[in-house]
C-alpha cells in the first residue's frame, strides 16, 4: 500500500559552487559516496548535487506524509543514493534501525540543463 509520496524540484544554478565547498559542508547533506560521485566530473557536479538534494527533499515529504516525522532528522545523515548495475537510482537506508522494516522506497530522478527533479513513493508492505 502506498503510504506517502513526495516530489521536489530545484534550480541547478543554486548548486554551481557546491564543488568548492569543504567536505564538512557537503557532509551536512550527502554521504561520502555521493560526494565522491558528484565531484568525479566537475562539468556535471552541480546537476548531480542538485538532483540528490531534490531526492532527499522528496524522501522527507513522502515519509512525513507516511507518518515518519520522528525519524527524519536521524534519516538525514544515514541515507545515501546509489545506483543498481543497470544505473537506476535507489536509496540505501537502514530501515531496520529507523523502525521502518516494512517500508520500501521507490525513487526516480531526472534533470534538464536548469532543473533537477526527484519523485519518491513510500510503500508499506503488509504481512498477513
Amino acid at each position: 500500500m502506498i503510504s506517502g509520496i513526495g516530489i521536489d524540484s530545484v534550480d541547478i544554478a543554486r548548486f554551481e559552487q557546491w564543488h568548492t565547498y569543504s567536505l564538512e559542508q557537503l557532509h551536512r547533506f550527502f554521504s561520502t559516496a555521493e560526494i565522491a560521485y558528484c565531484l568525479q566530473d566537475s562539468a556535471h557536479s552541480a546537476s548531480r548535487f542538485a538532483v540528490r538534494f531534490a531526492a532527499r527533499e522528496a524522501l522527507f515529504k513522502a515519509l512525513s506524509s507516511a507518518g515518519y516525522m520522528g525519524t527524519l532528522f536521524q534519516l538525514a545523515r544515514t541515507v545515501s543514493i546509489e545506483h543498481t548495475a543497470q544505473g537506476a537510482p535507489y536509496f540505501r537506508i537502514d530501515t531496520h534501525t529507523l523502525g521502518m522494516e516494512n517500508m520500501r522506497i521507490a525513487l526516480s530522478m531526472t534533470h534538464t540543463d536548469h532543473v533537477a527533479t526527484a519523485f519518491v513513493i513510500a510503500h508499506k508492505e503488509h504481512h498477513e
